[in-house]
């Protein structure tokens, strides 16, 4: 393994440049949510086909043929080589699997396994890592995979409600307008406000369409406005990717907020005590060692500060369960630091930066202004000990690291559909779905998709 020498100064060359990076972040982010041109009005339709300020695919749908289930998967591994780990990500369900099989373990067990030969591209707009997609769906004893558009259009068919329409233009890459109406029914189908694009690289931009979905399943667009130009100048840093952590339980008031993110404090003091252990264990550089274990003393006093916050607002704050962890290989090890430090804890890093600059709380914006500090480190050396351990791994391991980095690049994407209290976005300034995704997308542009 490589030789990689910290300076004794806190502030390491790596976490100085993310500091940058985020800079570079935040700034694109603001700047994408800015004032725009002319907009496709939402006046001008009926409904909106999108769940609490989101789209769901499946939501809705009615397949022509009625199925007792229907999953859409996706994988971040090219179709016909060797199946990926974990085989595949689920994105949507509906149903319950086998529910009238004559054999239902049969059925099941059919179902794991189902995989067509293709799958479609799915969109990624540059923001999440490439993936492909499919349906999968139990009908009686019957199960099925569906692996293009144009096949899942004729399961659906005949396109007779918006969700379906909504469903097959997502699939293609149009994300809908969930801030008004987005919907109307056509003469031949639906027509549907949607989006495109990004902000970030030369020549691009976001631009909204009006789009046609006929009830075949064929679209075309009808009109379409440019509302913000991109930043040529943003893309800087490397190209890292990540895996899939479970979803965090959903919090309704800001003291349930910081005590649940008091708990993830404090967890986080047993993972960098195991990581330091683990580092010392397979002779890395002390100074990574030492700063796993300057790591873990710094999430104690962020759990200290954050349970304090929490109870001043009401939050029940619970002692964090702890029990003796083992050593790992370094690939585990490499494997979870891709995913839960070089994607989650650097997103958490830009988000409590971002937190520290809008939190209307004076005591919440001083704690964010520390832990977004101490937080940079951490991510830094989560990139100081991937650089360290990955090369000697073998060449499937870190093929397996970086499909780990890329799936949690593109699972995080969908975590952030979720709204924050209210009071939390005020008064701790945590970013809304909206604003999350725009941090999200600059960062995805400035470190996770660029080239070391």
């Amino acid at each position: 393994m490589q030789k990689l020498i910290h300076p004794r100064r806190l502030d390491t060359p790596t976490a100085a440049r993310l500091r940058r990076i985020f800079r570079a972040a935040l700034s694109l982010s603001l700047a994408g949510a800015a004032g725009c041109a002319r907009r496709i009005s939402p006046d001008d339709f009926e409904s909106n086909v999108c769940t609490a300020g989101a789209f769901l695919p499946l939501v809705g749908a009615t397949p022509s043929t009625p199925v007792d289930h229907l999953t859409l998967r996706s994988e971040y591994e090219t179709f016909g080589g060797p199946p990926p780990t974990p085989p595949f990500g689920t994105i949507a369900s509906s149903g319950v699997a086998c529910a009238t099989a004559t054999d239902p373990a049969a059925c099941a067990a059919a179902l794991a396994m189902a995989r067509p030969g293709v799958g479609w591209a799915a969109p990624s707009s540059g923001f999440v890592a490439p993936e492909r997609r499919y349906v999968v769906y139990t009908r009686g004893d019957v199960v099925e995979a569906i692996g293009s558009l144009d096949a899942l259009a004729r399961f659906l068919g005949p396109i007779d409600v918006e969700a379906e329409a909504a469903w097959l233009a997502s699939e293609r890459g149009y994300r809908l307008l969930c801030d008004g109406p987005n919907a109307r029914r056509t003469s031949t189908g639906f027509a549907l406000r949607v989006e495109t694009g990004q902000t970030c690289g030369e020549g691009t931009g976001i631009d909204e369409h009006v789009v046609t979905v006929s009830s075949t399943g064929e679209l075309a667009v009808v009109e379409t406005v440019r509302v913000r130009d991109g930043d040529p100048n943003c893309v800087i840093g490397r190209r890292t990717d990540g895996a899939d952590p479970g979803d965090a339980p959903a919090t309704r008031t800001l003291g349930e907020y910081l005590a649940r993110a008091a708990a993830l404090e404090a967890a986080s003091v047993h993972a960098f005590v195991r990581l330091g252990r683990e580092l010392r264990a397979f002779g890395a550089p002390e100074a990574l060692a030492r700063a796993a274990d300057r790591s873990a003393r710094d999430e104690v006093r962020h759990a200290a500060v954050t349970a304090r916050l929490a109870r001043r607002h009401g939050g029940e704050v619970r002692e964090a369960a702890s029990a003796p962890l083992p050593l790992r290989t370094p690939f585990e090890v490499a494997r979870e630091n891709a995913v839960e430090g070089c994607v989650r804890e650097t997103f958490g890093a830009l988000q409590a930066t971002y937190q520290a600059e809008h939190a209307d709380d004076p005591a919440l914006a001083r704690a964010m202004k520390t832990i977004a500090r101490d937080e940079t480190r951490h991510a830094a050396l989560s990139w100081d000990v991937a650089a360290w351990i990955e090369p000697g791994l073998t060449d499937a391991q870190r093929r397996a690291v970086d499909r780990a980095r890329r799936a949690a690049i593109g699972a995080l994407w969908r975590d952030l559909g979720a709204e924050a209290p209210t009071d939390a976005g005020r008064l701790a300034g945590v970013p809304g779905p909206k604003e999350a995704r725009a941090l999200h997308a600059a960062l995805a542009e400035g470190l996770w998709r660029g080239d070391a």
